[in-house]
C-alpha cells in the first residue's frame, strides 16, 4: 500500500498520523496480509503527547520513509530519493494500491507497470482541489488553475492505468475512471470498533453542534456561523463547538465577533487524543459538515458513531453517507436561508433529532475499519488469482 501522507516517527520504532490513514485503517488491513509495506512522508518527532492507543507499531507494517516534501514541486525534486523507497516496496509487495491523488502514487504507477506487479487505484478525493481553493498554495489564481489542471490529468492518467479501480464512493471513482471500466467503493475515513456508542435522547431545545477537521475556506464552516446567528435572532438556543486549526481560524473567529456568536462558539483547537475528541463529541447534540468539497470524510462518520444526525452538504460526496430526512439533513452548503431553515428543526424537533440518532448511529456502521479491510483484502485477493 502506497501512501502521500505525513507520519511523524520518534526513533523508537512508534509512528503517528492525524490523516484518514491512522491505526484504526492500517491494523485491520495489516492483519489480514503477511506484511504491509507503506510508502510515505516520515519526519521525526516528539510523540510522548500522544496517547499510546494513537500510536502506530505493529509488527505486520513495515513503514518505508520517503523524504519530507511539500507538494506536487516537492515530490518532483526529490524524485531521485524517493524512488529507491518505491522500488524496494514494491519489490516486497504482491499487490500494490495507489491513493490518488497522491504525488507518490503517481510516481510508483511507472514501477509498478515495469515490475509486473498488480494495482489497485484509490481514489481518495478530489484531485487538485486544494490548490484550487487555497492561495496559500500558490498565491496567482491564473496558476493556480493551471497547476490544479495540470495534476487532475497528470493523477487521471495514473489511476486509469491501474488494473482495478476503486474510490471513497463509486461517483467519485467514475468521475476519474473510462466510461467502460468497473469501479468499486472503498474507504478510507473509517474507525475501529471502541468509537461506537449508543446515542443518547436528548429532549431539550437548547443545543450544541459540533465540527472538527481543518479549518480552511472551502470546510466552509463559516456558513454555518451565519447560519446560527440568524436561528439565535429566533430565540432558538444553539452553540456550536468547533474542534481544529488551520489558516482559516482568525478569521472564524473575528467572523463570530462580528456575528456577536462569539459566546456561542468554543474554538477548541486541534485535539491530538482520540478519546478528547469522542468525550467532545458525545457532549453534542448534532454535527455538521458543509465542504463545498471532500472524499468521504470522516467528519461526517464520526460523530455519526456516536448518533449525532448531520446537518451536512447535499453534495457526491455525502450521497454514502447520509439520506436526506432520515441521518439528518443535506443542504446546500451555500446558502445560508436553508442551513438555517434545517438547522432551527433540528433545534426545535427534538423527537426528530433522537429518531435520526438512532439512524445515524445504525448507518456509521457500515464504515466500519473491519468492513473496509474485508473489501481490499477481497480486490486484492481477486488480482492475485489473475496473475
Amino acid at each position: 500500500m502506497f501512501a502521500d501522507t505525513k507520519f511523524l516517527a520518534d526513533g523508537k520504532g512508534n509512528l503517528y498520523t492525524s490523516s484518514n490513514m491512522r491505526k484504526a485503517m492500517l491494523y485491520p488491513i495489516a492483519d489480514r496480509f503477511e506484511k504491509l509495506y507503506l510508502v510515505c512522508r516520515v519526519r521525526q518527532g516528539d510523540l510522548s503527547h500522544i496517547p499510546v492507543e494513537d500510536l502506530i507499531n505493529h509488527p505486520k507494517i513495515e513503514i518505508v520513509g520517503a523524504p519530507y516534501f511539500k507538494g506536487v514541486f516537492g515530490s518532483l525534486l526529490w524524485r531521485n530519493e524517493i524512488l529507491p523507497k518505491i522500488h524496494y516496496a514494491i519489490e516486497r509487495s504482491d499487490v500494490c494500491v495507489l491513493r490518488f491523488g497522491s504525488n507518490i502514487s503517481c510516481l510508483t504507477l511507472p514501477v509498478v507497470e515495469r515490475m509486473h506487479k498488480p494495482s489497485i487505484g484509490h481514489v481518495i478525493g478530489n484531485f487538485g482541489m486544494e490548490i484550487e481553493k487555497n492561495p496559500k498554495h500558490i498565491p496567482i489564481p491564473g496558476l493556480r488553475q493551471l497547476v490544479a489542471g495540470w495534476m487532475v490529468k497528470r493523477a487521471t492518467r495514473a489511476f486509469q492505468a491501474c488494473d482495478l479501480l476503486c474510490g471513497v464512493t463509486e461517483t467519485i471513482a467514475r468521475r476519474y475512471a473510462q466510461p467502460d471500466r468497473e469501479v468499486f467503493q472503498l474507504i478510507d475515513s473509517c474507525l475501529s470498533e471502541e468509537c461506537y456508542s449508543s446515542p443518547k435522547q436528548n429532549d431539550n431545545e437548547s443545543i450544541k453542534a459540533i465540527f472538527a477537521g481543518r479549518l480552511v475556506e472551502f470546510k466552509n464552516v463559516q456558513n454555518f456561523l451565519h447560519a446560527i446567528a440568524r436561528v439565535r435572532q429566533d430565540k432558538v438556543e444553539i452553540n456550536a463547538i468547533v474542534v481544529g486549526d488551520g489558516d482559516f481560524k482568525n478569521q472564524l473567529v473575528e467572523l463570530a465577533r462580528q456575528l456577536n456568536i462569539e459566546k456561542n462558539v468554543e474554538f477548541t483547537g486541534r485535539v491530538e487524543s482520540r478519546r478528547e475528541l469522542w468525550r467532545k463529541y458525545r457532549s453534542a447534540d448534532i454535527g455538521f459538515l458543509l465542504s463545498f468539497s471532500e472524499g468521504l470524510p470522516l467528519g461526517a462518520i464520526e460523530p455519526m458513531s456516536v448518533g449525532l444526525p448531520l446537518l451536512a452538504a447535499r453534495l457526491d460526496y455525502m450521497e454514502p453517507i447520509v439520506t436526506d430526512g432520515v441521518e439528518g439533513f443535506l443542504v446546500d452548503p451555500g446558502n445560508v436561508d436553508e442551513i438555517s431553515e434545517k438547522l432551527k428543526v433540528l433545534a426545535t424537533r427534538p423527537d426528530l433529532r433522537n429518531k435520526m440518532a438512532l439512524a445515524a448511529y445504525e448507518k456509521s456502521k457500515l464504515f466500519s475499519a473491519e468492513n473496509q479491510a474485508i473489501k481490499l483484502f477481497q480486490m486484492a485477493d481477486k488480482l492475485c488469482k489473475k496473475v
